[in-house]
Order: C-alpha cells, then sequence, then structure tokens
C-alpha cells in the first residue's frame, strides 16, 4: 500500500524468529519492513529508518514492549507514530496497560494474518 510519501516503512519488533520471519514476509508484500529481535538497536534504527507504523512485541529482552511504547510517546519525534502491540499476554489488564502505556491497537498471538493486515492498513490510514 502507497502512503502519500511513497511505500509506508514498517518497524517490527519481535524476538521470536518464526513470527518475526512470517509476518515480515506477510508484511513485505506491501510494505517496506525492517525487523528487530530486541531493543538493543532501537534508537540507530528509529533513526535511519523512520517508520511509518511500530509493531511491537511485548515480551521482549532486556525493555518490555511497554517500557518502549512509554518512551516512544515520551518522544517528540515518535509521539504520533502508531503502535500495534502483538502480544502472546491476553489478559484484559494486559490489553488495558498496553493501551494505557500509548499503544493504539492490540492483537494477541495467536492471531489471523488478515486481522493483522487489517489493523495495518487501518492504522496507516490514519498517519496520513
Amino acid at each position: 500500500m502507497k502512503t502519500a510519501k511513497g511505500t509506508a516503512r514498517i518497524l517490527f519488533i519481535e524476538d521470536d524468529p518464526a513470527v518475526a520471519h512470517v509476518v515480515s514476509q506477510v508484511l513485505s508484500q506491501h510494505y517496506e519492513v525492517s525487523s528487530l529481535s530486541s531493543c538493543i538497536f532501537l534508537p540507530d534504527r528509529l533513526r535511519q529508518y523512520r517508520p511509518d507504523l511500530i509493531i511491537l512485541d511485548i515480551g521482549l529482552p532486556w525493555l518490555n514492549g511497554f517500557e518502549i511504547c512509554g518512551d516512544l510517546r515520551r518522544d517528540s519525534l515518535y509521539r504520533d507514530v502508531p503502535i500495534l502491540f502483538l502480544s502472546a499476554l491476553c489478559s484484559p489488564e494486559d490489553i488495558a496497560r498496553g493501551m494505557k502505556a500509548g499503544g493504539d491497537r492490540y492483537l494477541t498471538k495467536p492471531f489471523d494474518l488478515e486481522d493483522l493486515m487489517a489493523e495495518v492498513e487501518g492504522l496507516l490510514k490514519t498517519r496520513r
């Protein structure tokens, strides 16, 4: 899908290699996708890549997705970048915590790839 600026850029942060591979393959059919398996290189990747959307796992090594989302929302450069949580944490409390941290949407694992694509398309439309 094209945005007004060209192909949308998605930064996907996921530590499960199988999930990262499948999701990256599906998304890359329509978008430019960059993946990270941890937050170690996140500041550099954000500066270099300038994502239009961030898909964020919660159970990451070093920092969890809630903390990363909160940090991004406090940064004026990334405050308005939509964030889609993609997590195995599926309790109502976890989902509420994700929204309170600044997430725009929350999908639980396992998820349907069509649902993921619909969420991505919807979030990118709101970014235009």
